[in-house]
């Protein structure tokens, strides 16, 4: 599977195709003939759920392999990093499976999840911008009526997790850790499956699958490295996002 950066690379190899990419639909066949989507379930649920929904309005590159600002510091990431975390999350994420997704941002994978756990499934996002989380839920409310009702979204410190709708069989985190969290493992189910980047802040970081095994202890198998954003404090987030 193509990492974060090979993809990224590639990317830039193909770049007449992305920069002549016209909707998602185009998006999917360029990660797909990257070799970035293999499994019929992802390639369907980034087929259904359009990114460019979740994208600024105006934004007239919403369809490029780049992420894009989507306001109050906070992006949409770019599609092959989205594209490589369904993928490695795809086996957990089955009909009547339960989702967190920790910093949840635009919403996008938050409502890709929701497609592939099915009627029965359901997913919180927790995400500490109040703009972004009303741009989350208003995107999914007006173009996934159907998807909108197994969704949560909640205006929250992401590094708590969220024990309300606990235990879940996927943890999502979004954005990086230095340690892996104590909370999200108490909310992980036994045999349930986290993604998560550990590191410390503005360093490089190490994505992990994080499997908790019966007897609450936890198995992580490394992915690749990358540099991520932290889960930060809101404040700080949105002092940034001033200055800048």
């Amino acid at each position: 599977m193509f990492s974060y950066l090979t993809g990224c690379l590639v990317g830039l190899l193909t770049l007449k195709n992305v920069l002549a990419a016209y909707n998602n639909s185009h998006i999917v066949d360029v990660l797909e003939e990257i070799d970035t989507i293999k499994h019929p379930r992802v390639i369907d649920a980034m087929i259904h759920v359009d990114r460019g929904h979740f994208c600024a309005h105006n934004d007239s590159r919403k369809y490029m392999l780049a992420a894009r600002d989507i306001g109050y510091g906070s992006i949409i990431d770019n599609p092959v990093q989205h594209a490589e975390v369904l993928e490695l999350l795809q086996e957990k994420l089955v009909p009547g499976s339960k989702v967190l997704d920790v910093g949840s941002g635009s919403g996008y994978l938050t409502t890709c999840f929701a497609h592939m756990v099915g009627k029965n499934g359901s997913v919180v996002g927790v995400e500490h911008i109040p703009e972004i989380v009303n741009h989350a839920s208003n995107v999914t409310t007006r173009h996934y009526p159907n998807l909108n009702k197994r969704i949560k979204f909640v205006c929250g410190d992401g590094r708590l997790g969220y024990p309300e709708g606990g235990p879940y069989d996927v943890i999502h985190v979004g954005a990086s850790s230095e340690v892996v969290p104590k909370a999200f493992v108490d909310q992980l189910k036994p045999g349930g499956r986290m993604l998560i980047f550990v590191g410390l802040k503005y360093f490089i970081q190490k994505c992990f699958l994080v499997d908790k095994h019966e007897d609450g202890t936890y198995t992580k198998t490394y992915i690749r490295q990358s540099q991520i954003k932290p889960l930060i404090d809101k404040d700080v987030q949105l002092e940034s996002f001033i200055t800048n």
